[in-house]
């Protein structure tokens, strides 16, 4: 059976969106833009931060309007690939797996 909760964020989650990252460590706070989603909770997106494969992020939804819902899920690297040799607006490409 499917985790609603986790198709809840992919569903708001959508190719091109704005998002900030937040290590769930450091608390720092980092850009990137959503650039595909699973069914079962995965995020495709890229950033210039490159956390390692393990790590505890949380996933800020940026939204475009003031006073629009705002959300944002917990997750954990997977993967991550450099995009340095590709003509990318950013540096490392990350697939994450919402835990919530």
């Amino acid at each position: 059976m499917s985790n609603p909760s986790k198709q809840k964020h992919t569903s708001i989650l959508k190719p091109g969106s704005a998002v900030t990252i937040r290590d769930g460590r450091t608390g720092f706070q980092y850009p990137g833009r959503v650039h595909s989603c699973g069914k079962h909770g995965g995020v495709y997106l890229e950033s210039n931060y490159a956390p390692r494969p393990g790590s505890t992020v949380h996933i800020h939804y940026d939204t475009p309007e003031p006073g629009a819902w705002q959300d944002d899920c917990r997750g954990v690297i997977r993967w991550r690939r450099s995009l340095l040799s590709l003509s990318s607006a950013w540096s490392y490409g990350l697939g994450i797996q919402c835990t919530n």
